[in-house]
């Protein structure tokens, strides 16, 4: 409820000692009406409460005249809880008279002229239809909340406020989305005017925008994005100082995020699957929390990928369930790149925590986290290609050793590699053709199997009556076999590599696969005629499967 800086002197002339108000003393007061209120030379109050009935909200304009700018209508709900204080002023254009206005729902409200060091004060008021659907009073509490639409600006309408006051607004999310919010205040008139804006997710999170004096909406920066699945929430807006004339705005954002994606609630602590990608946005205000679970005696690899900036950070940490130790300290990086941490050995149920610092709010910082177990004695979470061997494996389409290693630097095969996209389930292959007999397959159903499908579709073809299954690929061939399994087409701009002229036999494959961002190639070159090693295959299709 509302905390009012004035309340204890304005109600408490419904208690002074000597001066009784019942309800026979309450006066209707009328659309146009003036009411006075007097007040003796020994400063003891004289004055009368009055009823004010609207039959539709409203948008309700008091004038008070007053010499001394002392005088205060404060108004109440029927069940006598305080809505606000409209304060007389001298900053009004008119000498002597202070303009003040408030939109009132439906209803009838008590209202009190009320002042000290005066002699005299009168008030009227009049009514006019809305001229916003989103700041009507009583809105004191959650329960009494505007309804207000995201991505629109709010204009509060209201001519002055009391330190502490209060105004609810909720707002409905239909999917999950980033919300983030902006203030603005201007022609406050106040020194330390400023206001506070809560955003109210969950029972146990509250986050508040310090909003200061002389700010436009256009020049405030998005401030912290929170990640928020669909529902209803509460925005609370707070007065840090007595106000006159103060222009405020405000604006939640809210951008749809895929619903597909395993997207961190910012309210919520979230359970870790081993090999899923999770992705993030960062925010000055909370602590991201995961809970992974991991086996006795395995490795674990936990990969950051954060899109900081020069003056934002990141700090990184696992602790156990219960505990706010860190496993060992937390590791801070300011580099929009993959940090990779190993850890042995940790409990059976921790805590990733990932906090930031910095001028967060300056722009927003997506990441992405997952989590490996450490498998091969020759990829560990350090390699520089951990992340995508390990998607892979846990996504069943590549395979180590029996020895416990992945051999990355070895060249690949043509059998492996069709072997490794046989196992995706997002692969279909059309038949174009029937499949021929190869010198080097007979007698060998398994590796006529692997290959029957790739030939007939297209992909692969043979040489001199043979299919040289266990031969090495090179990135010239792969960049064939991919581009026709997947069925990738040329997206933008022409990539050009100093050692693939356009009349190269895979110049067109290699063009597409460049334009979807699947090789880079290195200082400006493709090298179409080394053999891919399997770190390199690996690379190559994880970059196909997160597309």
């Amino acid at each position: 409820m509302k905390q009012f800086f004035v309340s204890v002197f304005v109600f408490s002339i419904l208690v002074v000692p000597g001066l009784t108000v019942s309800a026979n003393d309450i006066q209707q007061w009328q659309v146009g009406e003036t009411v006075t209120t007097v007040f003796n030379d020994a400063g003891q109050y004289e004055e009368t409460m009055y009823t004010i009935t609207l039959t539709e909200d409203q948008l309700v304009t008091f004038t008070i005249n007053d010499t001394f700018y002392n005088v205060f209508v404060a108004l109440k709900t029927a069940e006598g809880e305080p809505i606000t204080v409209l304060r007389g002023h001298s900053l009004s254009d008119t000498p002597n008279e202070t303009t003040m206005r408030v939109q009132l729902r439906k209803g009838t409200y008590y209202a009190t002229l009320s002042g000290r060091d005066t002699k005299q004060a009168a008030a009227s008021y009049t009514i006019a239809p809305l001229v916003s659907p989103y700041n009507i009073k009583p809105n004191d509490s959650e329960e009494r909340a505007n309804h207000i639409p995201t991505n629109t600006t709010i204009d509060v309408v209201q001519t002055t406020g009391d330190r502490y006051e209060e105004s609810y607004f909720s707002f409905t999310l239909s999917q999950l989305s980033a919300v983030t919010l902006q203030g603005a205040l201007q022609g406050h008139n106040m020194p330390d005017a400023a206001f506070d804006l809560s955003l109210v997710a969950a029972p146990r999170f509250v986050v508040t925008e310090h909003i200061g004096p002389d700010t436009k909406l256009s020049d405030m920066p998005e401030a912290g994005y929170y990640v928020l699945p669909a529902g209803q929430y509460t925005v609370k807006l707070q007065l840090g100082a007595v106000m006159f004339e103060p222009n405020m705005q405000f604006h939640v954002n809210a951008v749809p995020i895929q619903p597909n994606k395993h997207v961190k609630i910012t309210t919520e602590r979230t359970a870790v699957d081993i090999g899923t990608v999770y992705g993030g946005i960062f925010n000055t205000f909370t602590h991201d929390e995961y809970v992974v679970a991991a086996q006795a005696q395995q490795q674990v690899a936990i990969i950051l990928d954060a899109t900081m900036t020069n003056d934002t950070a990141v700090a990184f940490g696992v602790r156990a369930t219960d505990d706010t130790v860190f496993l060992k300290p937390m590791a801070t990086s300011t580099e929009p790149t993959r940090t990779v941490h190993v850890y042995k050995d940790i409990p059976s149920t921790s805590i990733i925590q990932l906090s930031t610092y910095g001028n967060i709010n300056q722009a927003r910082h997506d990441y992405a986290l997952r989590v490996y177990n450490v498998l091969y004695r020759d990829v560990l979470g350090t390699h520089r290609y951990f992340p995508e061997i390990m998607q892979l494996q846990h996504a069943g389409l590549v395979h180590g050793y029996p020895d416990g290693t992945f051999q990355p630097n070895v060249s690949i095969t043509r059998k492996q590699v069709l072997l490794m996209l046989s196992r995706d389930t997002n692969v279909t292959l059309r038949k174009v053709r029937d499949m021929i007999a190869f010198k080097d397959l007979v007698g060998n159903p398994t590796l006529e199997g692997i290959a029957k499908p790739f030939y007939e579709a297209g992909i692969i073809d043979g040489s001199d009556g043979t299919i040289r299954l266990n031969n090495t690929l090179t990135r010239a061939q792969l960049a064939k076999i991919l581009v026709n399994t997947y069925g990738l087409t040329m997206q933008g701009e022409v990539i050009p590599f100093s050692d693939v002229s356009t009349q190269h036999g895979s110049y067109h494959d290699i063009q597409i696969l460049a334009s979807n961002g699947i090789t880079t190639g290195d200082n400006g070159e493709f090298m179409p005629n080394v053999p891919v090693s399997r770190q390199h295959f690996a690379v190559f299709l994880s970059r196909i499967v997160n597309k």
